[in-house]
């Protein structure tokens, strides 16, 4: 990994940082700390609602998630504790899209066609982001992007994704690929229904995608090979495509429902 631990190779386990490891979404990690909460029952009831979910029979009043005091003097930082959403807002919007809510302590969207991305309050250049993901269909196909910026309409246009896709035989396309650019080469997605942990590091213009605890690809920005794929892309008409070595962090909302909990990141040094 970038940034921290040494990696040894490509399936090496990775390290566990720390951080808490999380049981059955709904409930809380035994001995955490509460975190100032920000959002009430109600409003997550009706968030739920919003986003086609049927509301949680027992929405917790506390977070289900948190950082240990060594992880926070290490500089992680929660972006999604279960319960609060001030870190994100819709793309060019500054209001939590019709769409998304929230359930049973999970970040949900309901994939509908037109349902904008969320993206981070905060912009990031070097980073090192780890976070849960799940669907309940095998024809999930959403994904999860840095360093966007809203010039252009679509967080596409100008972030590399992270793609989550269940049903493709393209490399280029599966679970935990740099989308269309870079074939994975590493990690198993979990069975439709259970929780996977995707992981992006970031330090310059090295990047590391990891699926499951195993680094699935590794791929330089602005280097020759990177712009002769791109040339060779979809992107080759989006000049603003990769180009930004900062900005938010995005959430895609595409084609089918996803789930996303336990949202961690911290900065790393150049």
């Amino acid at each position: 990994m970038l940034g921290a631990e040494p990696l040894s190779g490509k399936n090496s386990p990775a390290p566990t940082l720390g951080l808490p490891q999380p049981g059955p979404v709904g409930h809380a990690a035994i001995g955490m700390p509460r975190l100032r909460q920000t959002r009430s029952a109600a409003w997550i009831l009706l968030s739920a609602l919003a986003c086609g979910t049927p509301p949680p029979a027992d929405v917790p009043e506390s977070p289900i998630f948190s950082l240990s005091r060594e992880e926070q003097e290490t500089g992680w930082q929660l972006l999604f504790d279960g319960r609060d959403l001030s870190a994100w807002r819709g793309f060019r919007t500054d209001d939590i899209p019709a769409g998304w809510g929230l359930a049973a302590g999970a970040l949900r969207s309901n994939g509908r066609l037109g349902t904008p991305d969320l993206i981070t309050r905060e912009t990031f250049g070097d980073f090192d982001l780890v976070l849960e993901f799940r669907t309940d269909t095998s024809e999930r196909n959403s994904g999860i992007f840095f360093h966007v910026t809203e010039e252009r309409w679509q967080t596409f246009n100008t972030g590399p994704e992270y793609q989550i896709l269940d049903s493709a035989t393209d490399p280029l396309r599966r679970t935990g690929a740099n989308y269309a650019l870079h074939a994975v080469d590493g990690g198993t997605v979990r069975p439709t229904g259970e929780w996977n942990e995707a992981r992006i590091v970031v330090r310059g213009a090295r990047v590391e995608h990891w699926l499951n605890g195993q680094r699935a690809v590794t791929y330089e920005l602005w280097s020759d090979d990177w712009e002769r794929r791109v040339e060779a892309s979809k992107f080759a008409g989006m000049p603003d495509y990769g180009r930004s070595p900062q900005g938010h962090i995005a959430l895609q909302s595409e084609h089918a429902p996803i789930w996303f909990r336990n949202i961690r990141i911290r900065r790393l040094s150049p």
